[in-house]
């Protein structure tokens, strides 16, 4: 979902280059995430005929619970966008 970020973002007709997510670089980030002071959430959708993931969203959610939390990356793969649950 990371590398489809990339591409499938809605960015109009401005073609966007892929930005290639390795396991080591997914590892990296998550260790860098680990030892920042906030709790990282990840809400993902499984399209169950293919088995493929389709959405994703992050949340950082800081150790300090007066600071709120923030949305990272969320992403709903192009040919999944506007159809409803029941597209899923």
């Amino acid at each position: 979902m990371a590398t489809a970020l990339s591409t499938d973002a809605p960015m109009g007709d401005v073609p966007e280059p892929e930005d290639v997510w390795t396991v080591e670089r997914l590892v990296e980030a998550e260790q860098r995430r680990a030892t920042s002071g906030r709790a990282s959430l990840t809400a993902a959708a499984e399209h169950v005929p293919s088995g493929r993931l389709v959405a994703c969203s992050d949340l950082a959610v800081p150790d300090d619970a007066s600071r709120p939390a923030m949305q990272q990356m969320t992403l709903v793969r192009r040919e999944h966008r506007g159809t409803g649950w029941a597209g899923w």
